[in-house]
């Protein structure tokens, strides 16, 4: 008994690390194309999938684990259990849905390439992105290094009394000193930083709570006035935290998404609460607490201008969406939010471009003068310790 479960869970764990390390979203994107190409002949979703698996299992033969996934998906498909959840389980949100958009639309399938398009573009603006970043950041870090040596280790081999009392050896002393006594406040920003892109973004929602749950203080510590504040500053942070560059991003990423696959869910004749919840399903605990918002408003009768994309679409877009929610039929509101979402996707290119700009001249500008401060003092201390000989 034991051993079977050692097996079982060996198995598990052998397959989720085949589908972290081969099934990414260039992967993804490549099944997904290949399963809207046996749809577009207006067969079945399963021997879609069945026609996807003979392909692949030619190809990689029958234990790649793109084989084992497909298996899996035929499985739920034939039965019409969990086929969601393996698909949020598998797939990248945006993907998941254009798998869904798939099941719905019959015909043309345009609308599911699209989708994919998408991810690659995403994909293309994040690598820009990083690769734009990489060498100012380095040169910054260098320079930052360089104070840190200069202060800490070359210049304390000087003795005391030759030391030159000059600017650039005083500011790298000084750069020794904070970094020596607030390194934990470094540390703790980083880590801060790093788990806000890993997973805070994703998973702390503008009111303040977090997780799939929507879990708030006050179940930890139950309801009262510090909780309720806690809160309330939570929820504060997190809304100025998506208006500050480059976590701003994140949200803009989302906006576009909600407003493209929306646009196409609506175009294939998928009702609006419907659509909502398809994208929610598929979707980061922070997205499905603005679809929530959405599909209450659209249940209970309010006008768009009331509900629709608040505090997740940017002031810029809303000025566009605002005239297609009024006087309009579903197929012209649907196409607006496509149009939309591609014009936001632009101008996402043109302010990501602006500020990668100002962070590169900062980061360089930055970086080389610390360097050569750095070296100042080394040759200031140089000077000092010959004339005192």
């Amino acid at each position: 008994m034991i051993s079977n479960k050692l097996k079982s869970k060996f198995k598990d764990a052998l397959f989720h690390w085949k589908l972290k390390a081969d099934f990414k979203k260039p992967q993804q994107i490549d099944f997904i194309k290949q399963l809207n190409s046996y749809l577009v002949s207006n067969i079945g979703m399963v021997e879609a999938l069945t026609s996807t698996r003979e392909q692949y299992a030619a190809t990689y033969g029958k234990k790649h684990v793109i084989v084992q996934i497909t298996d899996n998906l035929i499985k739920a498909s034939s039965t019409g259990l969990g086929f969601n959840k393996l698909m949020a389980k598998y797939f990248d949100p945006i993907i998941a849905v254009g798998f869904e958009l798939a099941k719905q639309v019959s015909g043309d399938k345009s609308a599911v390439l699209n989708i994919v398009d998408l991810v690659e573009q995403e994909a293309m603006l994040k690598r820009n992105l990083v690769t734009s970043l990489a060498m100012p950041g380095f040169v910054l870090c260098l320079g930052i290094g360089a104070q840190y040596v200069v202060g800490g280790y070359i210049l304390p081999m000087v003795p005391g009394k030759t030391l030159p009392d000059t600017p650039e050896v005083n500011f790298s002393l000084s750069v020794y000193s904070i970094l020596s006594s607030y390194w934990p406040v470094a540390l703790t920003f980083f880590c801060f930083v790093f788990w806000m892109f890993a997973q805070g973004q994703a998973n702390w929602m503008p009111n303040g709570s977090f997780g799939k749950n929507a879990k708030r203080i006050e179940d930890y510590i139950g309801v009262n006035s510090l909780s309720l504040h806690i809160t309330k500053w939570l929820s504060n942070f997190r809304k100025k935290l998506d208006t500050v560059w480059p976590f701003s991003i994140y949200r803009e990423f989302w906006s576009i998404r909600l407003l493209r696959l929306l646009g196409y869910l609506k175009l294939a004749d998928v009702e609006d609460i419907e659509a909502l919840k398809v994208i929610g399903n598929f979707s980061p605990p922070y997205i499905q607490y603005f679809t929530k918002q959405m599909i209450r408003g659209t249940g209970i009768g309010s006008e768009k201008k009331d509900y629709f994309g608040k505090e997740l679409v940017s002031d810029t877009q809303m000025i566009r969406l605002r005239r297609y929610f009024e006087n309009v039929d579903n197929e012209t509101f649907a196409k607006g939010l496509v149009e939309v979402s591609k014009n936001a996707e632009i101008d996402l290119k043109l302010q990501n471009g602006k500020y990668i700009t100002k962070f590169q001249m900062t980061g360089f500008f930055l970086g080389i003068i610390l360097v050569f401060l750095g070296l100042g003092g080394v040759l200031d201390a140089l000077a000092g310790y010959q004339n005192n000989l």
